[in-house]
């Protein structure tokens, strides 16, 4: 009966992680916008920056409490399969064939478990 137990106590701790991941996957577009939103602010008007980088922060962090987290990736770093996926294969002079060019969309880990791979554009 303990084995049970255990098993039972498992199966619902692996159910709500599958509905929480379900969860984060509909908050990722959020991020992805505050991304784009930073690209595109006023950096010069200091408080309108300020308040929006404390946002962003805020819900940083309340993923992060969670159990999400970015998957680091730079340009320049060597391609890899397990956390990141080509959408574009480009000429590139300045980098070496497989390396990344530019990353199109931010990655994320939840629990360990690749939520999203990083999007990113690979030179030939």
């Amino acid at each position: 009966f303990l084995n049970y137990k255990k098993d039972e106590e498992k199966r619902f701790k692996e159910f709500l992680d599958d509905i929480h991941e379900g969860f984060i996957l509909e908050l990722l577009p959020v991020l992805d916008s505050f991304d784009q939103a930073g690209k595109t602010i006023d950096k010069k008007n200091n408080k309108s920056w300020e308040d929006f980088l404390k946002i962003k922060e805020q819900f940083l962090g309340i993923l992060a409490k969670w159990g999400v987290e970015e998957i680091s990736c730079q340009p320049g770093d060597k391609f890899d399969p397990n956390f990141q996926e080509t959408v574009e294969v480009v000429e590139n002079e300045a980098r070496e064939s497989g390396q990344i060019v530019e990353i199109v969309q931010k990655g994320y880990k939840f629990k360990g478990k690749i939520l999203r791979p990083v999007k990113v554009k690979v030179a030939k």
